[in-house]
């Protein structure tokens, strides 16, 4: 396994993820209400449309699909075989989105842009500020969900993907 192109492929598609969610909450933060705290969104004045859960379902989940397959073609360019090493290379680059969703998009972006970010109607909300949202959202989804769930099930497609072909 070449850790410096593991790296570099998982910057790669921490770049194109989190670029993703970024312009999608700056476009309209409702196209992401999905992740924001739940106390936030039952403050909202109205429910996420159903247009407007497509356009950030459907957004999020093409920039997924892209990105396993952009690992899949790396590690079978660059020589990796087998289900666990191809494992091994998927959690690292799915670990690293993670990380860079963490500190990019929920501290950075989050303290420099919050009022572009906020939900039309939930401006005042405590929900908002830096400790609660590390609280609710943030440290459980990347220290929790990420790491233990949803990077290992990435790998995982990746890896059986990359077995296959």
């Amino acid at each position: 396994m070449n850790w410096t192109r593991t790296l570099l492929d998982g910057a790669a598609m921490a770049a194109v993820f989190n670029l993703t969610a970024c312009v999608l909450m700056l476009l309209s933060p409702r196209y992401m209400m999905g992740s924001y705290p739940k106390a936030i969104l039952k403050a909202a004045p109205q429910p996420q449309t159903a247009r407007e859960k497509c356009v950030g379902n459907g957004s999020m989940s093409l920039a997924f699909l892209l990105l396993l397959l952009y690992g899949v073609a790396s590690a079978a360019q660059a020589g990796v075989r087998g289900f666990w090493p191809l494992f091994r290379v998927g959690y690292t680059q799915w670990l690293m989105v993670s990380l860079t969703d963490f500190f990019l998009l929920d501290v950075v972006l989050f303290e420099v842009m919050k009022p572009r970010l906020m939900i039309p109607g939930t401006e005042n909300h405590p929900g908002y500020g830096i400790k609660s949202w590390l609280v609710k959202l943030a440290l459980p989804e990347h220290l929790l969900l990420w790491p233990l769930v949803v990077a290992p099930l990435l790998a995982a497609v990746q890896a059986a993907a990359g077995a296959i072909g």
